[in-house]
């Protein structure tokens, strides 16, 4: 089945179960969402909630997608990337609650240390490849765009921007042309709103989801903290 086969519609609170559910799935080796069921859940109603956080879901009839109603994954997105990093900061990226985790679960905390040795380890590498170029200088300039610093304010214009802040599918669910139903519905709101940019942030070590996103039309364009920051133009209709 393809992605005529998928719905989206807007999430309401009573959507939280799932995607609590489908954060665990979606994000296994990211410790932060190992926290108990009910703190998650009460953190995906005050985004839902939130008159600035735009949280859709994409709903499939299959019986292979319950108990949770069809929902087989979910987007969100903002005008305001400061409002989700607030939000982010509040909830599952909050110190307490990663000390809780690595608390109360050696594994997650053995997870944890060994994701921030990765991505330390990925900054290391990159700038040393950066400095050991010696390839052409239009090369040189093509490296520095990729895998250079980048600030939010160098990728945006006048028309605003749209920030695509989490997705996640259901991993059984898979191949069927939801990340692309997905992404394609939020090209939609950006036309609606006007803005004139969609941008991301992606994990340095998500070697696939980079090459997704480039196929759906996204361009690279360089660090932003501890992860590399992709971005879309959308044209004037």
């Amino acid at each position: 089945m393809g992605i005529n086969g998928i719905t989206m519609r807007a999430a309401t609170v009573k959507d939280a179960d799932a995607l609590v559910w489908l954060s665990r799935v979606g994000f296994q080796k990211s410790p932060e969402w190992r926290a108990p069921s009910f703190m998650i859940r009460r953190w995906w109603r005050d985004v839902i909630s939130h008159p600035k956080c735009m949280v859709r879901v994409a709903v499939c009839s299959d019986s292979q997608s319950e108990p949770y109603g069809g929902v087989i994954g979910y987007c969100v997105a903002t005008l305001d990337h400061s409002v989700w990093d607030a939000k982010m900061h509040s909830g599952p990226h909050s110190k307490w609650m990663k000390v809780l985790i690595m608390l109360t679960n050696p594994t997650v905390r053995r997870a944890y240390l060994k994701k921030r040795r990765q991505v330390k380890e990925i900054s290391r590498t990159t700038a040393t490849q950066k400095d050991a170029s010696t390839e052409s200088d239009d090369m040189a300039g093509d490296s520095d765009q990729e895998l250079g610093r980048v600030c939010i304010a160098d990728i945006v214009d006048e028309r605003g921007d749209l920030y695509l802040a989490l997705m996640a599918v259901d991993p059984r669910m898979r191949g069927r042309g939801t990340a692309t139903k997905m992404i394609e519905h939020f090209v939609e709101i950006g036309h609606e709103q006007c803005v004139g940019t969609i941008w991301m942030h992606v994990d340095p070590r998500n070697k696939k989801g980079q090459d997704r996103y480039a196929q759906w039309g996204y361009t690279l364009r360089g660090r932003h903290g501890n992860s590399l920051l992709m971005s879309k133009r959308i044209p004037n209709d």
